[in-house]
């Protein structure tokens, strides 16, 4: 079970390491979106943004994270893990690849994102600068 949970840890950074170089360097994403972000599905996410990577959590927990680019009002998320919650209460990490591309807006400390598919009922929605 170690042995499982060690291959798991280890594939999961290797895939943010990736995502960092390739995803999350250089001039592919707008500044303005930088930080945390309070809002989505009936008020409960926060989603963090920095220099190319994210982190979304549900009432404080963790649940999904990844790589996006965005510029010009076009932004394409890239979900690398998501958490998986098993029996007991015991949750893992799961090494995923989802991509979604929408539009977003910055207005004042107002993030809004409009996506479809796979990725929409966590990631799109309004959002409010903390």
């Amino acid at each position: 079970m170690k042995r499982k949970v060690l291959k798991i840890a280890l594939a999961a950074t290797m895939a943010m390491a990736f995502g960092v170089t390739f995803a999350g360097c250089g001039g592919n994403t707008d500044p303005a979106l930088n930080g945390t972000w309070d809002g989505g599905l009936m008020g409960m996410f926060a989603l963090e943004l920095n220099n190319g990577n994210w982190e979304l959590r549900a009432l404080g927990t963790p649940e999904a994270r990844g790589t996006y680019t965005a510029r010009g009002g076009t932004i394409t998320f890239r979900m690398t893990e998501e958490r998986h919650q098993e029996s007991f209460g015991v949750s893992q990490w799961l090494q995923v690849s989802h991509r979604n591309t929408g539009t977003y807006t910055v207005e004042d400390n107002r993030l809004t994102i409009s996506l479809s598919g796979e990725m929409a009922n966590i990631l799109a929605g309004i959002f409010t600068r903390r």
